[in-house]
């Protein structure tokens, strides 16, 4: 409990003003940005942790909860020297912005994510530079060539007078930003991140749709309602970005005049979608260097770890049955209480003893409190699946009937979400419902039917559900792919003493 506690006292530390955020729930907004692991911690032991002291706190308002980043076939370990941790992303030489785009473009918060390299500089490469990167260069660089850097102004200086074409463009971008914007609000970053990607992707099919590299040769002054619009969109996108890639935002908006963003810079959130404030701009430079192959050919190298050690993490991961994390996390007895007394241990020096009246008590009273948490959680947390997963896996501990409905919650939530089945179907694995489980192994594998682990659990299922025909057919597919296959052998030996 005393690392949640850390977040006020890094704050004290920080600033002597600590109580303006921490004291204040009347115009403070409490918003956590935590892996799902640290879930129980944040919405139950911190809270809980606050509310015992009895004193005026500012609680929790929302919370963003991601799933696991894993790194190229396996996951991060920074003992083995396998993935990318903060000193080596400092070292590589490779902007801090770059390394953010990425992990913002490829934010978990539905399901696991994998960084490969191959993928980071295909993103980077198409994305970043191909397409943000280049509208920015392309647009600036003509207006600096063709016009010596003064954006063209309108006859009276109106220029929201334009061409038919102009104006569709105007409602689409207006529409994406209100789109953006929404998903803001509703903490959606890695939506609200690739929406301005879209933004962008649309300014560059207009600049090369109308083609003023060729107009401005016959006709300059036709160009005026068109720069205007990419002009103004590139500042748009500038003051988007600025919660993603702050440095690239402060290096756009440079390129207008301005020191910064920011209301203390005339330049902020309600200026999307003005036109005013631009009349010259600099030469811009080119924001993003392309990432090569030989360079990331290095990189993989690199961080890859040694050679006994990939081989290792290979063999522990095919000894891996499906649903660990779940039976593991199934046995934490994880309960709030509220400590009564605390007294020296009468034959320790160092240890103590304490009587605790636990929330969790009687057969009717037991998910009173359960119930009330889980409200709560719903009420904050826009990934609600994981809310219903991690409630079920607690819930099995004490009442199976709680628990079966809460993994039912996950499924209706999202059917397209993978971890409701996968939740269901360890489940009733642990229940012994073996039909069900297979069931529910079915309808997992048609979202995800590469997944081995389930693979091998929907045989066992269809074995231990007496469903032979059906078992026997999986296996033979499975030996035939891969006549080595240690769990199906296992699994078509113990077959086999069944039938006699």
């Amino acid at each position: 409990f005393d690392a949640c506690i850390g977040y006020i006292s890094i704050t004290a530390t920080l600033t002597k003003e600590w109580e303006k955020w921490w004291r204040n729930p009347e115009e403070v907004k409490l918003y956590q940005f935590i892996g799902k692991d640290n879930i129980p911690f944040h919405t139950v032991i911190f809270p809980s942790s606050l509310l015992g002291s009895g004193e005026k706190w500012t609680m929790l308002n929302h919370i963003s909860s991601t799933e696991y980043l894993n790194y190229e076939s396996g996951k991060f370990s920074k003992s083995k020297g396998i993935g990318v941790f903060g000193s080596d992303a400092m070292e590589s030489g490779i902007p801090a912005d770059v390394w953010r785009f990425y992990l913002f473009y490829n934010r978990p918060e539905k399901s696991d994510a994998l960084f490969t390299w191959k993928d980071f500089q295909e993103k980077v490469n198409s994305e970043l530079i191909g397409n943000l990167a280049n509208l920015v260069n392309r647009t600036l660089s003509f207006v600096v060539r063709y016009f010596d850097g003064k954006l063209p102004q309108a006859a009276g200086g109106d220029n929201g007078r334009s061409t038919e074409g102009s104006e569709l463009f105007r409602q689409q971008v207006k529409r994406l930003e209100s789109e953006i914007t929404e998903a803001f609000d509703r903490v959606r970053l890695r939506e609200a991140f690739r929406k301005i990607f879209k933004l962008s992707a649309l300014g560059n099919k207009r600049f090369q749709e109308e083609e003023p590299w060729k107009r401005v040769k016959e006709d300059p002054g036709s160009l005026t309602a068109l720069l205007n619009d990419l002009v103004y969109l590139v500042r748009d996108l500038a003051i988007l970005v600025h919660p993603f890639i702050p440095e690239t935002s402060q290096r756009i908006v440079s390129f207008f005049g301005f020191q910064g963003l920011g209301a203390s810079h005339g330049l902020g959130w309600t200026k999307l979608g003005s036109r005013a404030g631009i009349e010259e701009i600099s030469r811009p430079e080119l924001l993003f260097k392309r990432l090569e192959n030989k360079e990331i050919e290095a990189f993989r190298e690199r961080f890859s770890g040694s050679q006994a050690d990939r081989k290792a993490q290979e063999a522990a991961k095919q000894h891996q049955g499906p649903g660990a994390a779940e039976r593991l996390t199934s046995q934490v007895d994880l309960r709030v209480g509220r400590i009564l007394e605390v007294e020296n241990h009468p034959k320790a020096d160092k240890l103590a003893t304490a009587r605790i009246l636990l929330a969790y008590y009687g057969s009717q009273g037991r998910f009173a409190k359960g119930n009330e948490i889980l409200t709560k959680l719903l009420s904050i947390t826009e990934d609600k699946v994981a809310v219903w997963v991690l409630y079920g896996q607690f819930a099995v501990l004490y009442d199976a009937v709680q628990a079966k409905g809460a993994f039912e919650k996950a499924i209706v939530e999202d059917p397209q979400d993978q971890r409701g089945y996968q939740a269901m179907a360890s489940f009733y694995s642990g229940q012994k419902q073996w039909a069900e489980a297979a069931e529910t192994a079915r309808k997992y594998l048609k979202l995800n039917p590469d997944d081995k682990d389930m693979q091998n659990s929907l045989t066992r299922f269809l074995v231990e559900a007496k469903q032979y025909d059906e078992a026997n057919r999986l296996m033979e597919a499975a030996l035939a792919e891969n006549p080595n296959d240690i769990d199906t052998l296992v699994l078509k030996g113990v077959l086999a003493g069944r039938q006699g």
